[in-house]
């Protein structure tokens, strides 16, 4: 698929740009500036999901799947639905990723804690 079809000709002008750059951050500035112009004028509608999505990241504390959804005010299939939708996966398997991203970061922050304490202090029931 030509990726004109997609993006139009506006990226005759970014292929332009990535040849005459001098280095790689040049080529990374061109591409982010091409990426926040298109979600700038991007048309989709901001959904509740999409704020939930972002809260189950930035929760420290470990909450059910319950909480998320009555903050979202859809019933327990809309949620899923949705979710799947935006997102991509299901929530629960989203939450999963959260936690397992969360252990890992903090065993890299303190490698002299072991996995144990890790992973109780991540909301892991057992070692």
């Amino acid at each position: 698929m030509d990726a004109e079809n997609i993006f139009g000709k506006s990226l005759d002008i970014v292929n332009e740009q990535l040849r005459s750059a001098c280095n790689r951050q040049e080529m990374i500035a061109v591409v982010e500036r091409f990426l926040i112009k298109l979600i700038l004028t991007s048309k989709g509608k901001c959904h509740p999901v999409d704020g939930i999505s972002r809260m189950m990241t930035w929760e420290k504390e470990f909450f059910s799947l319950d909480k998320f959804i009555k903050t979202a005010c859809l019933s327990h299939k809309q949620f899923d639905r949705k979710f799947k939708e935006r997102v991509g996966i299901p929530p629960k398997q989203f939450l999963e990723i959260v936690r397992f991203h969360n252990a890992f970061r903090m065993k890299n922050l303190y490698p002299h804690k072991d996995w144990l304490t890790i992973a109780l202090h991540s909301g892991y029931h057992d070692y």
